[in-house]
């Protein structure tokens, strides 16, 4: 995907976001359309948050996801942890599908070295917000389809200024620029 349809698209989803946010949004809100993403920021992560945190599901493409999560966490010199939440399957599933998100998403070092989490609570956006309390950075996918209603899938809407940490809304392929793939991903956020 070209740059510019890549800054269009995430310049639609900030514009969702903004539209959540409110009068202070313009404040919190940064864009990365390299990564097909952008970072709500209306809370700062605690002093003792050691990771980023991506929630992945098996319905995305996590690997847009996964791959700003350890962008971000190389970036940020911290751990990068991978969760799913989940409320019909057993946890042994839920393993193996976090295992392969990583190998799938990652180099095999990186994959190894990443931390899972399993959360089993059929309320996907309090089970996120409560996990954020440890984060310094939450990053999702801005939803599972493309909703009728608009880009924000439900739970992300639920988080949207409801985290103790920033949060980070990827856009799911064919959106978003996959910048993780070739490497060309900038450093540098848009604001």
């Amino acid at each position: 995907m070209d740059r510019t349809l890549s800054s269009i698209a995430t310049d639609r989803l900030a514009a969702a976001v903004l539209a959540r946010l409110g009068d202070d949004g313009p404040d919190h809100l940064r864009r990365y359309p390299e990564w097909g993403a952008v970072e709500v920021t209306t809370q700062p992560s605690g002093p003792d948050a050691m990771a980023v945190v991506a929630a992945v599901t098996d319905d995305t493409a996590p690997c847009s996801v996964v791959g700003y999560a350890q962008h971000r966490a190389h970036t940020l010199g911290l751990r990068l942890r991978v969760t799913h939440v989940w409320s019909r399957r057993p946890p042994e599933v839920t393993d193996v599908l976090l295992a392969s998100v990583l190998y799938n998403c990652l180099n095999p070092r990186d994959a190894a070295a990443a931390e899972r989490a399993i959360l089993h609570d059929p309320d996907t956006g309090r089970a996120l917000q409560s996990l954020s309390r440890g984060a310094r950075l939450l990053v999702l996918s801005a939803g599972t389809q493309m909703p009728r209603s608009g880009i924000l899938g439900d739970t992300v809407i639920s988080l949207i200024g409801h985290t103790p940490c920033p949060l980070a809304i990827v856009l799911p392929p064919p959106i978003a620029s996959p910048a993780w793939w070739s490497g060309t991903a900038g450093k540098e956020a848009t604001v």
